[in-house]
Parts: C-alpha cells; sequence; structure tokens
C-alpha cells in the first residue's frame, strides 16, 4: 500500500520524492505513421507503406540483391521537430539489418544526422537527440536484403507523474508466467499490439500469468483481451486478481459465465476508488482447469492485458463529464480532489486548470493553455462563455507541498451544441480528358434538423455551379482545371474541403492515320514521333480503323515478318517525357487497339524496356503480348495474363495506375475485367518498340500479325468514361439499359444494332455483350 503518511510537509515531500524516483517517457507524436514512403526496389509485395502503418508485425522488404544499395524513405510532409528515432527490425532475420544507416534530411535534402552502421542485430535500433526540421527520413543498406518493420519518428515528453488514465503496462512493467508454451512468452501479453498471444503449457496445474508494474501505481480498471484466434472458452474458471506492494489483494474477480467469453472479448474491470497496487495475476487455482472441452487442460493463453492509471488517482470526477456533448455555453468546469488511501491528498495548496481546444498543448501542460491558480476551496473553474460547435480539452494539476510537486489529471474533453452543417463526405479530387465529364459530391447532415442550402464554386471565383450537393462539369476544357469547393448553410455555413480537377494529358499519341511513309506521327504535342523500320512499306497503312465511322481513321499493320527488326517501330525515350511517366510515384494509362486474325501462339505486341525482348529481361519492363488466345500485360515478374481476345475483331485495351492506391486496373473495350495492388517501381530503361513479333523466352513464339490503332500513354489514370471517348469519342456517366451501341442515350440505332445481333445469333441478342 501506498506510504503516504499526514505528517510534515517536509517529510511528504520526501516520501514523495522516494516513491517517483522513476521518471517515465510518454511518446506523443509518431510522424512517421501513415506518412508517405518510397523504397530502392520491393520484395515479396512488401511495400513501403507497410513500414510506416503502425502494424510491426508487416513491413517493408527489398528484393535479395547485392548489386542494389537499397533504400527506404519516409518524408514527413514537413520540417519536423523530435526527439526519438526508432528502426523496428524483423524478429528471426535480425542480422539483415546490420551495416544500415539511418539518415534524416532537411527538406532541401541536406543531411541533418546520419547513424553510425548498425550492429548486433537489435530488435528496435533507437537514436535519442534533437532532430529538428527533418523532412527524410531514410534506411539505407548496401547489404543484399533491407527489411524494416516500423519507421518511427517520436515526440518524447518526460514526467515524473503518468497521468490516471495511463496503460501502465507501457512503462517499465514486466510479464511473467508459470511455464511457456507454443513459444509464446508472457511478455506477449503487454507488448500493446492485438494479434499475438501469451501461452503456457496445458499440462500444469494453476498456471499462471503476472505483470509486475514499475512501481505501485492508482489503479483506475484493468482491460482483459481474449485470445481471438482460438480457445476463448479457456478463459473461463480463471482468477484476475489486483495486489497492492505489500501483497495484499484489493481486487478478484473469476470468471464463471461462458456465455460472455466469445473470441476476442474484452472484459473491462473498474477498480473501487482509490484503489493502488502494483501487480496484476490471471491464472488457474486450487487445481481446477480451464474452461476448454477436453479433460485437463490448465493453459493460460492472454491476447492483451492493460492496467489503466497514474501515479496517484488525481483530480477526477469531471463536470461536464468526459465525453459530453451539447455541453452549454456558460458551463462552469468542476472536479473532486485526487486521493490517496489515507484521503484527500495531503499538503493540497491548490489547483492549475488548464483549457483549450488543443489536446497535445493540455496534455504537455504548455503555457498557451494554462488558466491560472485556484485555491484549495475551489474546485471549480468559469471558462466564461463558450464557442459553439467546438470541443474542448481541459486538466487539472492538484499542487503540493508549496508547489514542489503535483498531481495531474487525466486530459477531459467535451462538446459544445452543433450547429454548423456536418459534412458526412468530403468532395474527392477528379481526372478527366479534355471533352470529358467530372463530379464532384458531397454529403451533410444539419443538426438543427431541417433543410441544407449548397453552393458550388471554384476557388478563387465567386460563381455559383450548382446548388446541389453534386457539382458536374461537362465537355471539360483547360479553363476547367483547378480546385473546387462547396459552401454548406443553414443559418450558419462551412466550406468543403477544396478538391481537384486534373486535365489527363496524352504524352505520347500514335493516331497510324499516315498512309505513306516510314514515321507515325505523335499528335500529343511532346513530339515522340515513332520510326518504323527499313522494310516497312507503305502497304502496312491500312484503312482499317479501330474506331469505326471516324473519317480517315487509317490503322497500321504488321504482316509477321520474321525479322523483328524490318517493320517494328522504334523509340529512343533518353530524354523524353513518356519515360518519367512510368516512375513508382506517377498515375498513367496505356491504351491500344488490336486487330488479332488468330488465336495461335505467342508474338510479342510491343513495350517499355531496353531488354524487353530478351530472355531474363529486367524487373521494370512492361509490355503487351499474346498467348494463345489472350492478350498478357507484364510488369515484370507480375501483371494481368491470359486474358481472352475475339480473333478478327477490333477490341480496345486499356490498363490504368493509380499511384495514390497502387491500383492497377485492366480493361477490354472500357470494361474493367481485372484489379490489382501492387506498388510499382521505376523504369529506367529508355527505349518503346512496338509491333515485334519475336520473343526470346518462348518456344511458341511466331512474329506478330496483327493490326494495330491509336496507342496512347496518358499521365493519369482514365476511369470509364474517358475509355469511352478513346474508344468511340464520347462516354457515358452510367451504364444505359438498352443502348446497345453504347452511345449513352437510346434510340434507332439500337434497333439497327441489336437485329444485327439477331441474324447474327439467331438468339436474343446475349453474344452483344
Amino acid at each position: 500500500m501506498r506510504k503516504v503518511q499526514i505528517m510534515t510537509n517536509v517529510l511528504i515531500f520526501c516520501l514523495l520524492a522516494v516513491n517517483h524516483a522513476l521518471a517515465y517517457e510518454i511518446v506523443l507524436d509518431n510522424y512517421a505513421l501513415g506518412a508517405s514512403a518510397s523504397a530502392s526496389d520491393i520484395g515479396y509485395g512488401w511495400l513501403p507503406p507497410r513500414a510506416v502503418d503502425g502494424n510491426s508485425g508487416t513491413g517493408y522488404h527489398s528484393t535479395e540483391n547485392d548489386a542494389i544499395d537499397h533504400w527506404l524513405e519516409v518524408d514527413l510532409g514537413q520540417p519536423r521537430t523530435f526527439q526519438r528515432i526508432e528502426v523496428l527490425n524483423r524478429a528471426g532475420y535480425l542480422t539483415r539489418l546490420n551495416g544500415a544507416k539511418v539518415v534524416a534530411l532537411d527538406s532541401s535534402r541536406n543531411i541533418v544526422f546520419t547513424s553510425d552502421p548498425i550492429t548486433g542485430g537489435p530488435l528496435v535500433a533507437q537514436y535519442d537527440g534533437d532532430f529538428a526540421g527533418v523532412r527524410y527520413l531514410r534506411v539505407e543498406h548496401a547489404g543484399p536484403i533491407l527489411t524494416v518493420m516500423e519507421l518511427r519518428a517520436l515526440t518524447i515528453y518526460k514526467t515524473d507523474f503518468l497521468p490516471p488514465d495511463s496503460n501502465l503496462t507501457q512503462f517499465g512493467a514486466i510479464a511473467e508466467q508459470s511455464t511457456t508454451g507454443a513459444g509464446r512468452p508472457a511478455s506477449i501479453a503487454i507488448d500493446g499490439v492485438l494479434g499475438d498471444f501469451s501461452h503456457t503449457d496445458e499440462t500444469t496445474p494453476d498456471n499462471w500469468w503476472k505483470v509486475t508494474l514499475a512501481e505501485e501505481f492508482y489503479i483506475d480498471k484493468v482491460i482483459i483481451y481474449n485470445r481471438v484466434s482460438c480457445c476463448s472458452e479457456r478463459l473461463l474458471n480463471q482468477v484476475l486478481t489486483v495486489i497492492d506492494d505489500d501483497g495484499n489483494e484489493v481486487f478478484r474477480y473469476k470468471f464463471t459465465d461462458p456465455s460472455i467469453l466469445g473470441p476476442g472479448s474484452v472484459h473491462t474491470f473498474e477498480m473501487p476508488k482509490p484503489t493502488y497496487a502494483r501487480y496484476v495475476k490471471v491464472g488457474l487455482e486450487n487445481g481446477q482447469p480451464n474452461g476448454q472441452a477436453s479433460n485437463d487442460n490448465y493453459v493460460v493463453a492472454l491476447e492483451e492485458v492493460k492496467v489503466i492509471g497514474g501515479s496517484f488517482q488525481g483530480p477526477w470526477n469531471p463536470t461536464p463529464e468526459n465525453g459530453a456533448v451539447e455541453v452549454d455555453v456558460d458551463q462552469n468546469l468542476s472536479w473532486s480532489p485526487g486521493e490517496d488511501p489515507n484521503g484527500v491528498l495531503p499538503g493540497t495548496t491548490g489547483y492549475f486548470v488548464y483549457f483549450g481546444t488543443d489536446p497535445r498543448a493540455v496534455f504537455v501542460r504548455d503555457p498557451s493553455v494554462a488558466k491560472g491558480f485556484q485555491a484549495p476551496s475551489a474546485t471549480t473553474f468559469d471558462p466564461g462563455t463558450l464557442q459553439r460547435d467546438t470541443t474542448y480539452y481541459w486538466a487539472v494539476d492538484q499542487r503540493l507541498i508549496d508547489d514542489a510537486n503535483s498531481v495531474p489529471s487525466m486530459v477531459w474533453k467535451f462538446t459544445t451544441p452543433l450547429t454548423l452543417p456536418i459534412i458526412d463526405q468530403q468532395p474527392t479530387d477528379a481526372v478527366t480528358i479534355a471533352g470529358g465529364y467530372a463530379k464532384f459530391t458531397i454529403s451533410a447532415t444539419n443538426p438543427l434538423g431541417n433543410g441544407l442550402a449548397y453552393a458550388w464554386h471554384k476557388v478563387g471565383s465567386g460563381t455559383i455551379l450548382s446548388t446541389t450537393e453534386t457539382l458536374e462539369l461537362i465537355d471539360v476544357d483547360s479553363g476547367d482545371v483547378g480546385e473546387y469547393v462547396c459552401d454548406v448553410s443553414n443559418v450558419y455555413t462551412i466550406s468543403s474541403n477544396t478538391a481537384e480537377l486534373r486535365l489527363a494529358k496524352p504524352v505520347v499519341r500514335w493516331k497510324f492515320d499516315e498512309t505513306s511513309g516510314k514515321t507515325a506521327a505523335d499528335s500529343s504535342g511532346n513530339g515522340i514521333d515513332g520510326a518504323l523500320g527499313s522494310g516497312f512499306t507503305d502497304n502496312e497503312w491500312v484503312a482499317d480503323g479501330g474506331r469505326t465511322g471516324q473519317p480517315g481513321d487509317n490503322a497500321i499493320y504488321f504482316p509477321g515478318n520474321s525479322n523483328a527488326t524490318v517493320t517494328a517501330l522504334n523509340v529512343d525515350l533518353t530524354t523524353k517525357p513518356v519515360k518519367n511517366i512510368f516512375l513508382g510515384a506517377s498515375s498513367w494509362t496505356i491504351n491500344l487497339w488490336l486487330k488479332i486474325p488468330t488465336t495461335t501462339g505467342v508474338s510479342m505486341i510491343g513495350g517499355f524496356g531496353d531488354n524487353v525482348f530478351v530472355e531474363g529481361s529486367g524487373l521494370n519492363d512492361r509490355y503487351y503480348n499474346t498467348w494463345d488466345g489472350t492478350i498478357e500485360f507484364n510488369l515484370g515478374e507480375d501483371g494481368f495474363w491470359e486474358t481472352p481476345f475475339t480473333a478478327g475483331q477490333w477490341q480496345m485495351w486499356s490498363l490504368t495506375y493509380d499511384s495514390m492506391s497502387d491500383t492497377l486496373t485492366y480493361y477490354r473495350d472500357r470494361v474493367a475485367i481485372a484489379t490489382k495492388i501492387l506498388s510499382l517501381i521505376d523504369v529506367t530503361e529508355n527505349a518503346f518498340k512496338l509491333g515485334v513479333g519475336d520473343v526470346a523466352w518462348s518456344d511458341t513464339e511466331i512474329p506478330l500479325k496483327a493490326t494495330i490503332d491509336d496507342f496512347s500513354v496518358w499521365d493519369e489514370a482514365l476511369g470509364p468514361f474517358e475509355l469511352g471517348m478513346l474508344e468511340k469519342g464520347y462516354g457515358c456517366t452510367q451504364d444505359i439499359p438498352g443502348d446497345a451501341d453504347g452511345n449513352c442515350k437510346i434510340d434507332l440505332a439500337d434497333l439497327s444494332t441489336l437485329a444485327a445481333g439477331w441474324l447474327d445469333c439467331g438468339l436474343v441478342p446475349d453474344c452483344l455483350e
């Protein structure tokens, strides 16, 4: 039991100082959490963002390549100041990190800090210091493999007194258990991560698990997380005991109700106030087995145990209660004094109140939110008239013995009445092409209960473009590009986040509308003309364009010449912008029309990469090829494979990559047929080839015999509407039942298409699909 005697102030101060000789570190911020992450290369699909997702069970993994100087980089978004860098290593492979260095850089990429090479295979490589103005954080490794489970940039707050809502298992606590089974030690149950569990053996009666806190603390509650994956019934018959420093049992509970012990069940036990204790134990007693159906099972397995409390109880019982809403703007604040086992803390000289809208400032007791000193008898505070639609945070320090020590409360919060519209769904960015269509949507709720008014406008313009939840822009051109915002009003007005409209531009576009010559003109304006081989003749320019009905819509025909250099289209991309599109941080679209007469054999259609047609080509290559009646799009070791094509029929093939979501989408005739989540590495090759049929990596390759039309690369991930415009010259905002020719309306042309289907199929024309 906490030894605080009501004696002289001097003696009390000494005793408090002895009891609080420990200094505790509280992590306030991890600036790397959720930040943008990139890497030199990627192995086994372990993407860079996994090293900053807060999950220590997953991470980033490079390829296994001695020739690559591997690196992982996190962009913190802006210059940051913090006190600790942590690199969490991969358990079981700890020596892989040996030799790696941690580098911190400012916004101009000047080096702020470089660590010594990591040695000894630590589970966590930790660096403490005053890291100021850091924008980029890197782990660099010249070794064969770089694996980082988590990279953290932490701000640390040091205090002698823990507030009473701390998880005390995270401050120097030690977990132990009577036996260990399944290779799972007691420490797993206090690692702060759900997903794994501690485990004793099955055969030892009266097995137990126990955590010893760093010192005797005030305990507010104990939370036990039951195992998720299996055997949750084992918690039955187990006993939770809370024990003070002298070995006295101050709380006991036995699990006797099997109906509450489901997988992942969470059990919270409020302690009598005030409870001070040092030990928390869970275990079996008197030879009784757990609740598993098999006989004599004595396993104690715990997913996680949290012990919530602090150095002292501190001020408590706040008014308004913590988390209250609709609090009157004239509300006064009040609290009850903190207590110890002997009553009210002795020597209280008064209270300091901290109050504001920034929870971090209140937590660290920043002077900007300090509201002055209250006398010992005054456990109330008048904050003045409050603002509506605002969440406030506040805390109270109970000052002891001529202000030399204080006992903190936790940080409380409350919210005043809501009057502003609540935006439930913000508008998101949109991308289209010239002549295309864009749509922004917002969803909002009125806390006052009546209707809402909407006013969409372009940022910087007062012209109202829409007064509904939706803004639609049709026949978009460069003048429409920019940011848009919606003002939502009841009696009061709130503005949405801005949403950007971007106009996708072709980086290269060969329409193949020529009728002679050996040059395929680039219509994008970037001057990336394609040079055809010496054996190419005017006969290969054919009046057979993919977009039927378009005047002058020619195409290019590759007749299946066995010499790939004779007819191939070649482009040197060394200084061309199309090369820069295929970076891991860029979104893009590849689009082309194909008509292939046969479904037999393997033929290379075209691709990016110096070695794209060589056995063992590099990971960076992107290329199309045919494979016995299917079209494949390959991205090195990954991609989309074996998608059937229709022989002798024009079909449009599109691949898009959204770098924000790492999503690849594969389309055939503007209909999405497959998606993948895949973080792409950079393309470094400087060449593009189209119309080559000779491939070195297949025993059944044949020269490409096909007609190709309108090949283009775009600098954004296009959607079905934009692809519809590339397919037919117009797009549809939605699929229309009965629109057989896909022109976004029902007309006589649909009847003609349906009739043709009936004649061709002899059936209701499902074949039109």
